[in-house]
């Protein structure tokens, strides 16, 4: 299922003129997202662990870096913010001292 969902995404989003006519490409894309975002919590936790599956099989396989980073992007373009594990807050900036006028 996941296949299918991938190959009409990367269609869709990588055809042009006249294969695909680009805006009813893009109201597709779009609603596709806002099906995928429509799933319960466990089923996109399932689904971002295929993606990583999908992607670590992509990589070790030497499949185009392009369909690597779709396959990557794929619950961020249907509209996820996705955490990085790396990344912690940026604390705000020290408040700069201020030198009192004469």
């Amino acid at each position: 299922m996941l296949s299918a969902l991938l190959h009409l995404a990367s269609f869709l989003d990588i055809s042009d003129e006249p294969v695909v006519e680009s805006k009813a490409a893009g109201e597709a894309l779009a609603r596709m997202g806002l099906y995928v975002q429509r799933l319960d919590d466990d089923s996109i936790e399932s689904l971002a662990d295929e993606l990583d599956v999908l992607s670590e099989h992509a990589q070790k396989s030497g499949w185009a870096p392009e369909a690597i980073e779709f396959i990557a992007a794929f619950l961020e373009n249907c509209g996820f913010a996705l955490e990085s594990e790396e990344e912690e807050p940026t604390p705000p900036p020290a408040p700069k001292a201020r030198t009192p006028r004469r």
